[in-house]
């Protein structure tokens, strides 16, 4: 069975330089950096990407099963 993992998504605003981070569930980074270009992230967006990372609980990736 395929598995999806919880991933954190770091941004940052182009003009306050704030930044936040979001979590995204997604089969790999790419796939949940890419869940966020062109509506948040990227060159006619308001946010910057900073990085994408698995999140982890008790040293495992925090994931859950995919169901048809």
């Amino acid at each position: 069975m395929a598995k999806e993992h919880l991933y954190q998504v770091g941004l940052r605003h182009k003009k306050s330089k704030s930044t936040f981070n979001l979590q995204v569930w997604a089969k790999n980074a790419d796939e949940a950096t890419h869940k966020l270009t062109g509506s948040l992230i990227g060159y006619h967006c308001q946010y910057e990407w900073r990085g994408t990372s698995v999140l982890h609980e008790n040293n495992l990736p925090i994931s859950r099963d995919l169901s048809k």
